[in-house]
C-alpha cells in the first residue's frame, strides 16, 4: 500500500481505481468544454466539477488508510457516485438545450389533435341535429313531472328503453308468435326476413345515441329484439285495419290478445320511450303480401281526440268546433259584429291523454327552434290554445258545452292533464298567430268591445232591469184599459 504522505502531496499511486475515475471524469470535462458560452455558465458548470474532483482525492486518501477487504467495495460505490454524477450533467445541460424544440413539438401536436377532435365533435352534431326526427328519444327531463303513465308501457315493451322489465315479460312470448304468423303470411323463411333485420341493426343502433340502456346490449339480444318487436307491431296494425276482416283459425289466439288489449297496446306503441327505428319497420314491411297502413291509427285519434274563454266571450269571440280533425286549423274569423275562434274537438280518454302527451314530447325534442314550422310544434300550440281556454275546473264546462271537449275524464282530470302538460312546453307558430289575431281584434275594435263587455258583464241584471220594466208597462197598461172602461 502506497504512503499516506504521498497521497497527501496529490501523487496518487498507479491503481485501476484511479483509472476508471479519471475515464468517468473525462467525458464531462469534455462536454462542459464544448457547452460553455461565457463566464459565468463556465463558473456554474464547473462548480460539479470540482467538487467531483474533490471527492476523487477524498477517496485516494481514504483508500490508501483503509484496509484492503472493504476497499473494492467502496471503490464499485465510489465509480457508480461518479458515473451518476456525470449522467446528470449531461442529461440536464440536454434538457437545457433542447427545451424549445420540445415545447414547440409538443405544442404543434396539441392543437392538431384537439383540432381534430373539435371538428368530428361538431360533424357528429350537424348528424345528430339533421336526424332528430329520425332518433329513438328519452321522454323530455321538463316533462317529467308528468304521471308514469304517460312515460313507461303498460302492457309491451318496444324497443330496448323498457325492455326486460318484470311487468312486461309475458308479453315476449306473444311476440314469438306474432313473428311466427308475420312469417308464415309473408310466404318467405324466417332466415330471410331475420337476415333484412340484421342488415340495418347497425344503423338502427345508432339512432339510439349513446343511451346506457343500448350500450349494454350486445348484437346477439339486439338484433333479436328488434325482429321480434318489429313483427308485434305490424302484425298488431295488421289485425286492428279496417282492411283486415279475415283471421285464419291459427291465429285466433293471437287475435284474441290483440283485441282484448287493444287500447293499451295503441298507446304503449305511441309512447315515446317506446319506439323502433324506421328502418327495422320498413325492412320487414317489404315482405309484407299486403301493405300495412301505418297512418291508420293516427286517423284513429281524430275519433277519439284532438285567457279564458269567458275572457274571450266578453270581448266578442266566440269558440266553435271545427270540422278539420287537423290541429293546425285554429285561427280567429272576424265577422260583423262577433269574432269566431274555430279548434278542432277534443275527446279525451286515458289513451288519447297518453297519445297527446307523447306527440307533445316528439315535439318537445325534435323541433328546431323555427317558430315558422306549423306542423313541427302543431300539437304544442293546439295544447297551448286550450290550457289557455281554462282558467278553473268549470271552464272544462263551458269547453264541452260547446263540444270542444268531451270524453270519460272529469272536469277536474282534464284541467290538471292540460295545465301540468303545457307548464313547460315550446310556444308554437300557431298558438303565437291566434294571440296575436285576439290582440289585433281588441285593437282594432275597442269601442264596440268596451259596449259588448258591459252587456256581457250585466245582462242579468239588464234583462231583470227590462223584465220589471215590462212588468211595470203590462201593469200600467191594464190600469189604462180598466180606467177606459169605467
Amino acid at each position: 500500500m502506497a504512503d499516506p504522505s504521498g497521497a497527501r502531496g496529490g501523487n496518487i499511486p498507479a491503481d485501476p481505481m484511479a483509472d476508471t475515475v479519471e475515464e468517468a471524469v473525462a467525458p464531462v470535462e469534455q462536454h462542459l468544454k464544448w457547452t460553455k458560452e461565457d463566464e459565468e455558465s463556465d463558473a456554474a458548470l464547473s462548480a460539479p466539477l470540482m467538487s467531483s474532483l474533490q471527492q476523487v482525492d477524498s477517496i485516494g486518501e481514504t483508500m490508501d488508510s483503509a484496509e484492503a477487504a472493504p476497499a473494492p467495495v467502496e471503490k464499485e460505490e465510489d465509480e457508480e457516485y461518479l458515473q451518476k454524477a456525470a449522467q446528470e450533467l449531461r442529461s440536464s445541460d440536454s434538457e437545457i438545450v433542447d427545451v424549445g424544440d420540445i415545447s414547440s413539438c409538443s405544442r404543434e401536436h396539441v392543437d392538431e389533435g384537439l383540432d381534430n377532435d373539435l371538428m368530428k365533435a361538431a360533424e357528429e352534431f350537424k348528424i345528430d341535429f339533421h336526424k332528430r326526427k329520425e332518433q329513438m328519444h328519452r321522454f323530455p327531463a321538463s316533462l317529467r313531472s308528468l304521471d308514469s303513465q304517460y312515460i313507461e308501457p303498460r302492457v309491451v315493451a318496444i324497443g330496448p328503453y323498457h325492455h326486460g322489465k318484470p311487468h312486461l315479460l309475458e308479453v315476449e312470448k306473444v311476440k314469438h308468435v306474432a313473428a311466427a304468423q308475420f312469417t308464415h303470411e309473408s310466404g318467405r323463411s324466417i332466415e330471410e326476413i331475420y337476415g333484412a333485420v340484421c342488415e340495418v341493426a347497425d344503423e338502427a343502433r345508432r339512432l339510439y345515441g349513446h343511451d346506457s340502456a343500448v350500450a349494454g346490449i350486445s348484437n346477439v339480444d339486439f338484433n333479436p329484439m328488434m325482429f321480434y318487436d318489429a313483427c308485434f307491431v305490424l302484425e298488431f296494425l295488421h289485425t286492428i285495419s279496417d282492411e283486415h276482416e279475415e283471421q285464419l283459425l291459427s291465429e285466433e289466439a293471437l287475435l284474441y290478445f290483440f283485441r282484448s288489449n287493444e287500447e293499451q297496446i295503441i298507446c304503449d306503441i305511441m309512447l315515446l320511450e317506446n319506439q323502433l327505428p324506421w328502418v327495422v319497420v320498413e325492412a320487414l314491411m317489404n315482405f309484407r303480401s299486403v301493405p300495412v297502413q301505418v297512418k291508420m291509427i293516427i286517423s284513429r285519434m281524430g275519433k277519439g281526440l284532438t285567457n279564458r274563454a269567458v275572457e274571450l266571450a266578453e270581448i266578442g269571440i266566440k269558440l266553435k268546433a271545427s270540422k278539420s280533425g287537423s290541429f293546425t286549423e285554429m285561427a280567429i274569423r272576424k265577422g260583423p259584429l262577433f269574432g269566431e275562434l274555430s279548434l278542432t274537438p277534443l275527446v279525451l280518454s286515458a289513451t288519447n291523454a297518453c297519445l297527446l302527451a307523447n306527440m307533445a314530447a316528439f315535439e318537445v325534442c325534435t323541433t328546431s327552434g323555427d317558430l315558422s314550422d306549423d306542423k313541427g310544434t302543431a300539437v304544442c300550440s293546439y295544447l297551448a290554445l286550450v290550457s289557455m281556454l281554462m282558467d278553473q275546473k268549470e271552464d272544462v264546462r263551458d269547453l264541452r258545452r260547446k263540444h270542444l271537449v268531451q270524453g270519460e275524464l272529469t272536469n277536474q282530470e282534464v284541467f290538471d292533464f292540460f295545465k301540468t302538460l303545457t307548464r313547460h312546453l315550446p310556444v308554437g307558430h300557431s298558438f303565437l298567430l291566434v294571440l296575436t289575431s285576439i290582440e289585433k281584434y281588441q285593437v282594432n275594435r275597442w269601442m264596440w268591445i268596451k259596449v259588448h263587455r258591459f252587456i256581457y258583464k250585466y245582462f242579468k241584471t239588464i234583462a231583470t232591469v227590462f223584465s220589471v220594466v215590462g212588468v211595470l208597462v203590462g201593469i200600467f197598461k191594464t190600469l189604462l184599459s180598466l180606467r177606459k172602461h169605467q
